[in-house]
């Protein structure tokens, strides 16, 4: 049943795939990065980011986020256990939205898995709100395309490791449109490796943020729009944008 199943989800792919490469990007606000990876995300398609313990995938989030709202579109953030308001706060006042009026004006709606951010107006605890729906609220506030940026790890506390297979699917053709973009953030070592891999296997685009000693890089694993393999070193900046990658 699971290779039917996989057959399937690889007939969908392949579909959907269709194109990517002419499609348009989200710049990511991280210097580099988007050279790195042919432009950034792919508008309208599926993408995973994965990253060890010591890596910076808060500030990268963070960033990204702040540069999409930014730019006229809408985000649907479920932050990482450590990805707090100060962070994304600090984003997003280097550009021209503060996070209360992200927040206000439906282009920010962050789901919290963890129970670390005050409930507010578009800031929804999934202790007490199921997670579809909070999706089916935000695909009615917002007015824009939307990134909706995932977090497997909050979803697998949230709603068990099976729910968080299945709402994959779900999430493909149900909730949210061909024009929303996804990316899934996925922690080494807090995500099943098999969960994990189910993830970037059927991802089109693949980042993984890693440390080596001392040094950090980020690498292209998986992308329609650049070769893969390859590997840039990573420096951390204090403040906006947090991160620049050298190529």
């Amino acid at each position: 049943m699971l290779g039917e199943v996989d057959d399937v989800l690889s007939t969908l792919d392949a579909d959907r795939r269709v194109g990517l490469a002419d499609r348009p990007t989200l710049e990511t606000g991280v210097p580099g990065l988007d050279g790195a990876c042919g432009g950034g995300l792919i508008a309208g398609s599926q993408s995973v980011l994965r990253y060890d313990p010591d890596a910076p995938a808060d500030r990268a989030i963070a960033q990204l986020c702040a540069t999409t709202i930014a730019a006229g579109k809408a985000v649907s953030l479920t932050p990482t256990p450590t990805l707090d308001r100060s962070l994304l706060s600090e984003a997003m006042a280097a550009t021209n939205y503060s996070l209360a009026e992200a927040l206000d004006d439906d282009r920010l709606f962050v789901l919290d898995m963890f129970g670390t951010w005050q409930t507010d107006y578009n800031v929804f605890d999934l202790g007490t709100t199921s997670l579809g729906a909070v999706n089916e609220r935000t695909v009615e506030r917002r007015d824009s395309p939307l990134l909706v940026v995932g977090n497997i790890e909050g979803e697998i506390e949230t709603v068990g490791e099976q729910a968080a297979r299945e709402a994959r699917y779900e999430n493909d053709g149900g909730v949210f449109g061909p024009s929303d973009t996804v990316l899934n953030v996925v922690a080494d070592g807090s995500v099943p490796e098999t969960l994990a891999a189910f993830y970037a296997g059927s991802a089109d685009q693949v980042w993984r943020l890693v440390t080596d000693g001392d040094r950090q890089y980020v690498e292209i694993e998986a992308s329609a729009l650049v070769s893969t393999d390859d590997r840039y070193p990573v420096t951390t900046v204090s403040g906006a944008p947090f991160l620049r990658v050298r190529r």
